[in-house]
């Protein structure tokens, strides 16, 4: 009796798999990579370059768009970037200095599923000098 129940359970859980988390993974990257050392102090004119990275844990095939503003000024939009499950999409951003001024925005807007509400946000403030 006690195996046949072990059984009926058993075959309960495999088939009845536990719901993890569902989330997106959204962040971006300063120089070679790392989790630092971003751009926040520029010159006049001089560039600066951020990997933006998504990562799908959203437990399906999923849609993203992105839209990317430095100063409040629209630099791209990124409207098809579909992902499965645990698939990752990177991209190198890079944004000009064009005029002086210290905290100067540098926003990344994730949107999912063609919704028009925001679902993640990253901001970085830079200073140009």
């Amino acid at each position: 009796m006690v195996v046949l129940i072990a059984i009926i359970i058993s075959i309960h859980i495999s088939n009845y798999p536990e719901v993890g988390e569902q989330f997106t993974d959204f962040y971006i990257l300063g120089v070679q990579g790392q989790a630092g050392n971003y751009p926040t102090e520029l010159s006049l004119g001089q560039t600066g370059e951020i990997q933006l990275v998504i990562v799908n844990h959203e437990r399906s095939y999923t849609h993203y768009s992105v839209d990317v503003f430095f100063n409040n000024q629209l630099l791209t939009t990124f409207n098809y970037v579909l992902l499965n499950d645990n698939e990752s999409w990177e991209y190198q951003i890079t944004f000009k200095a064009n005029a002086t001024g210290m905290n100067q925005p540098l926003k990344f807007l994730l949107y999912k599923n063609n919704s028009q509400k925001l679902y993640r946000s990253l901001l970085l403030w830079i200073n140009v000098k």
